[in-house]
């Protein structure tokens, strides 16, 4: 039946979920080389209706007490969307700093240059929050929609600005608190119809708690890894150099050897030192789970390091070697990862579950396009 039409989602009492999935990887190896086909053809404009479409599929194989999920988003809200942020704020952002850049004093424009920059970073969170709105209220089960809201998410974004400071002055050891206290308020805004989810019964003191051990070594860990390449990266400079950095600049073909020494020797660094916070990637996802709850139902991941590991090595490498264009078998791989690790304990009554009176954004994602930005960005 329609959720839309306000009925109740199940036909009987309280009930467990039981995740499956049938998401057939070689399926979006196809739909890939015809998304770019088309996006070529259409000069970038199919990418809206090429993203709903790796979205409806990888929803439809995923299998909730053997009824899959329903993507009900369409290409044309997310091109509506990118239309009204194109309009309504990149223009007329640029046409006022192209406008100052010729008619006001440098220090003028610097002032105003900066003011849009730091405006950009708040609404890049902004653009989180309403892409994730977005994105959960097209998003049915039995009919009925997933809800955040209803508010904006200015708050959420001024809530965003703090953390990023607190990160900032802590030298990264705010991370696990903002990760929690992240979920913590989106996940508080979330329902499924009109039963709302709980994150930690409204506690959040000691949210963070149980990840710090894993945080610090992926903390101690990334700075040896990436302070052991720029070394090894200056070392190499110096003898190539003979001692005199300086000469070799100079030498456009010392410099090029420079650079791609520098990159031979920091990037594979930084992957590993990605790679050392797996740990705490993984704990974070089990935490966040264990905390989630809706009406007497709880959540379990079983997300290990080593599994984490191998998902994200081939994740990389399908990106990398294909150059992108097959990010969709990726974004399916993932989600398939963690459907198949997702378990629940206790029981939903379904029956007196009914669709929420909001339908959610009209529009979707243009800000999240526009400021370059992921609704999964932080693993939301």
């Amino acid at each position: 039946m329609s959720g839309d039409q306000g009925g109740p989602a199940g036909f009987g009492g309280s009930a467990d979920l039981v995740f499956s999935e049938d998401i057939k990887l070689r399926r979006f190896i196809g739909l890939s080389f015809k998304n770019l086909l088309l996006t070529i053809l259409t000069l970038t404009l199919y990418n809206f209706w090429a993203r709903t479409e790796v979205r409806k599929r990888v929803w439809a194989g995923t299998i909730i007490n053997d009824e899959p999920l329903e993507y009900r988003g369409k290409g044309k809200e997310l091109f509506i969307g990118f239309l009204l942020v194109t309009f309504c704020v990149l223009l007329p952002a640029s046409l006022i700093l192209g406008l100052a850049h010729l008619f006001l004093g440098q220090e003028i424009t610097i002032f105003i240059g900066t003011l849009f920059y730091l405006t950009a970073g708040y609404l890049s969170f902004v653009a989180i929050y309403r892409a994730r709105a977005y994105l959960l209220s097209r998003t049915s089960w039995r009919g009925v929609r997933l809800i955040q809201g209803p508010d904006w998410g200015w708050g959420f974004g001024w809530s965003m600005v703090g953390h990023v400071v607190m990160t900032m002055i802590t030298l990264g050891w705010w991370t696990p608190r903002m990760r929690m206290r992240i979920a913590h308020d989106l996940w508080s805004r979330t329902s499924w119809g009109d039963e709302k989810f709980i994150f930690n019964e409204g506690e959040t003191k000691n949210l963070a708690g149980g990840l710090y051990a894993s945080y610090a070594v992926a903390w101690f860990g990334g700075w040896v890894v990436m302070i052991a390449a720029f070394g090894a990266a200056f070392a190499a400079m110096m003898a190539l150099s003979a001692g005199n950095p300086a000469v070799m600049m100079a030498d456009p073909q010392y410099a090029m050897t420079a650079m791609l020494t520098l990159y031979a020797l920091v990037i594979p660094a930084a992957v590993l030192a990605a790679f050392i916070s797996l740990p705490y990637q993984a704990a974070v996802y089990r935490r966040i789970a264990d905390k989630l709850r809706i009406d007497n139902l709880r959540f379990k991941l079983g997300v290990g390091s080593l599994a984490l590991f191998w998902l994200s090595l081939g994740n990389l490498l399908i990106i990398v070697f294909s150059l992108g264009i097959l990010s969709p078998l990726a974004q399916a791989r993932s989600w398939r990862f963690l459907v198949r690790r997702l378990s629940t304990e206790g029981s939903i009554d379904l029956a007196a579950i009914h669709q929420a009176a909001s339908r959610g954004p009209g529009a979707g994602e243009g800000l999240a396009d526009a400021m370059h930005v992921s609704v999964l960005d932080g693993g939301l």
